[in-house]
């Protein structure tokens, strides 16, 4: 329940507690060895076997209900980034060129290409590392067709108009720009500019 809920905070709470159960673990055994030094019986008693796992079960249960509010509408992020939920969610958008006849293997490179280029210019941007990090679950793209490439430098020229962050490759050694993506934003920031584009 407490990965459905937010699966990064839940993660983070399970790692830490569970490193407290190693460290629980390791104190068991240590006892178990004195005991058996001390010629008392080996077997740990029910409550030193069953209190670390009482304590991870009462931990998460206790955080599970802050961590809820992560995923909701206006929840903060540790990176300070505000979360809006499903309804309006952090987005990249791919466009790839309809009318180079390059076969279906070729353009998925492109859209990789571009893609992998935003990663690595965006590294620094707090709302590019929470899309990347998957803090709100699943990254979510939406991979788009320019028709030729006339509508292609419209929609570039829409983007810079907007002070909207995005990457063009240009592929080598043909020098033709096949493919765009955006810096991770908010759907309802950037939508509206891809109006009259379809999907590819």
């Amino acid at each position: 329940q407490a990965a459905s809920l937010c699966p990064p905070l839940a993660s983070m709470v399970l790692l830490a507690f569970g490193s407290m159960l190693e460290c629980d673990e390791l104190h068991s055994k240590l006892m178990l060895r004195r005991r058996v030094a001390q010629g008392l019986a080996a077997s740990p008693t029910a409550s030193e076997v069953g209190g670390a796992a009482s304590r991870l079960v009462q931990a998460v249960a206790a955080v599970v209900p802050a961590s809820a509010s992560l995923a909701g509408t206006g929840g903060a992020q540790p990176n300070g980034v505000v979360s809006y939920g499903p309804e309006d969610p952090l987005v990249m958008y791919v466009v790839l060129r309809k009318d180079l006849d390059w076969p279906v293997g070729a353009q998925v490179n492109q859209a990789c290409h571009a893609c992998a280029a935003v990663a690595w210019e965006a590294r620094d941007d707090p709302v590019a590392a929470a899309f990347f990090s998957e803090a709100e679950g699943q990254m979510t793209q939406h991979t788009l067709g320019a028709s030729d490439l006339g509508q292609f430098t419209k929609l570039s020229d829409k983007l810079c108009a907007a002070g909207v962050r995005f990457r063009v490759w240009v592929e080598q050694p043909e020098s033709v720009p096949s493919s765009l993506a955006t810096w991770p934003r908010r759907r309802s920031e950037i939508k509206r500019l891809f109006n009259g584009v379809n999907r590819f």
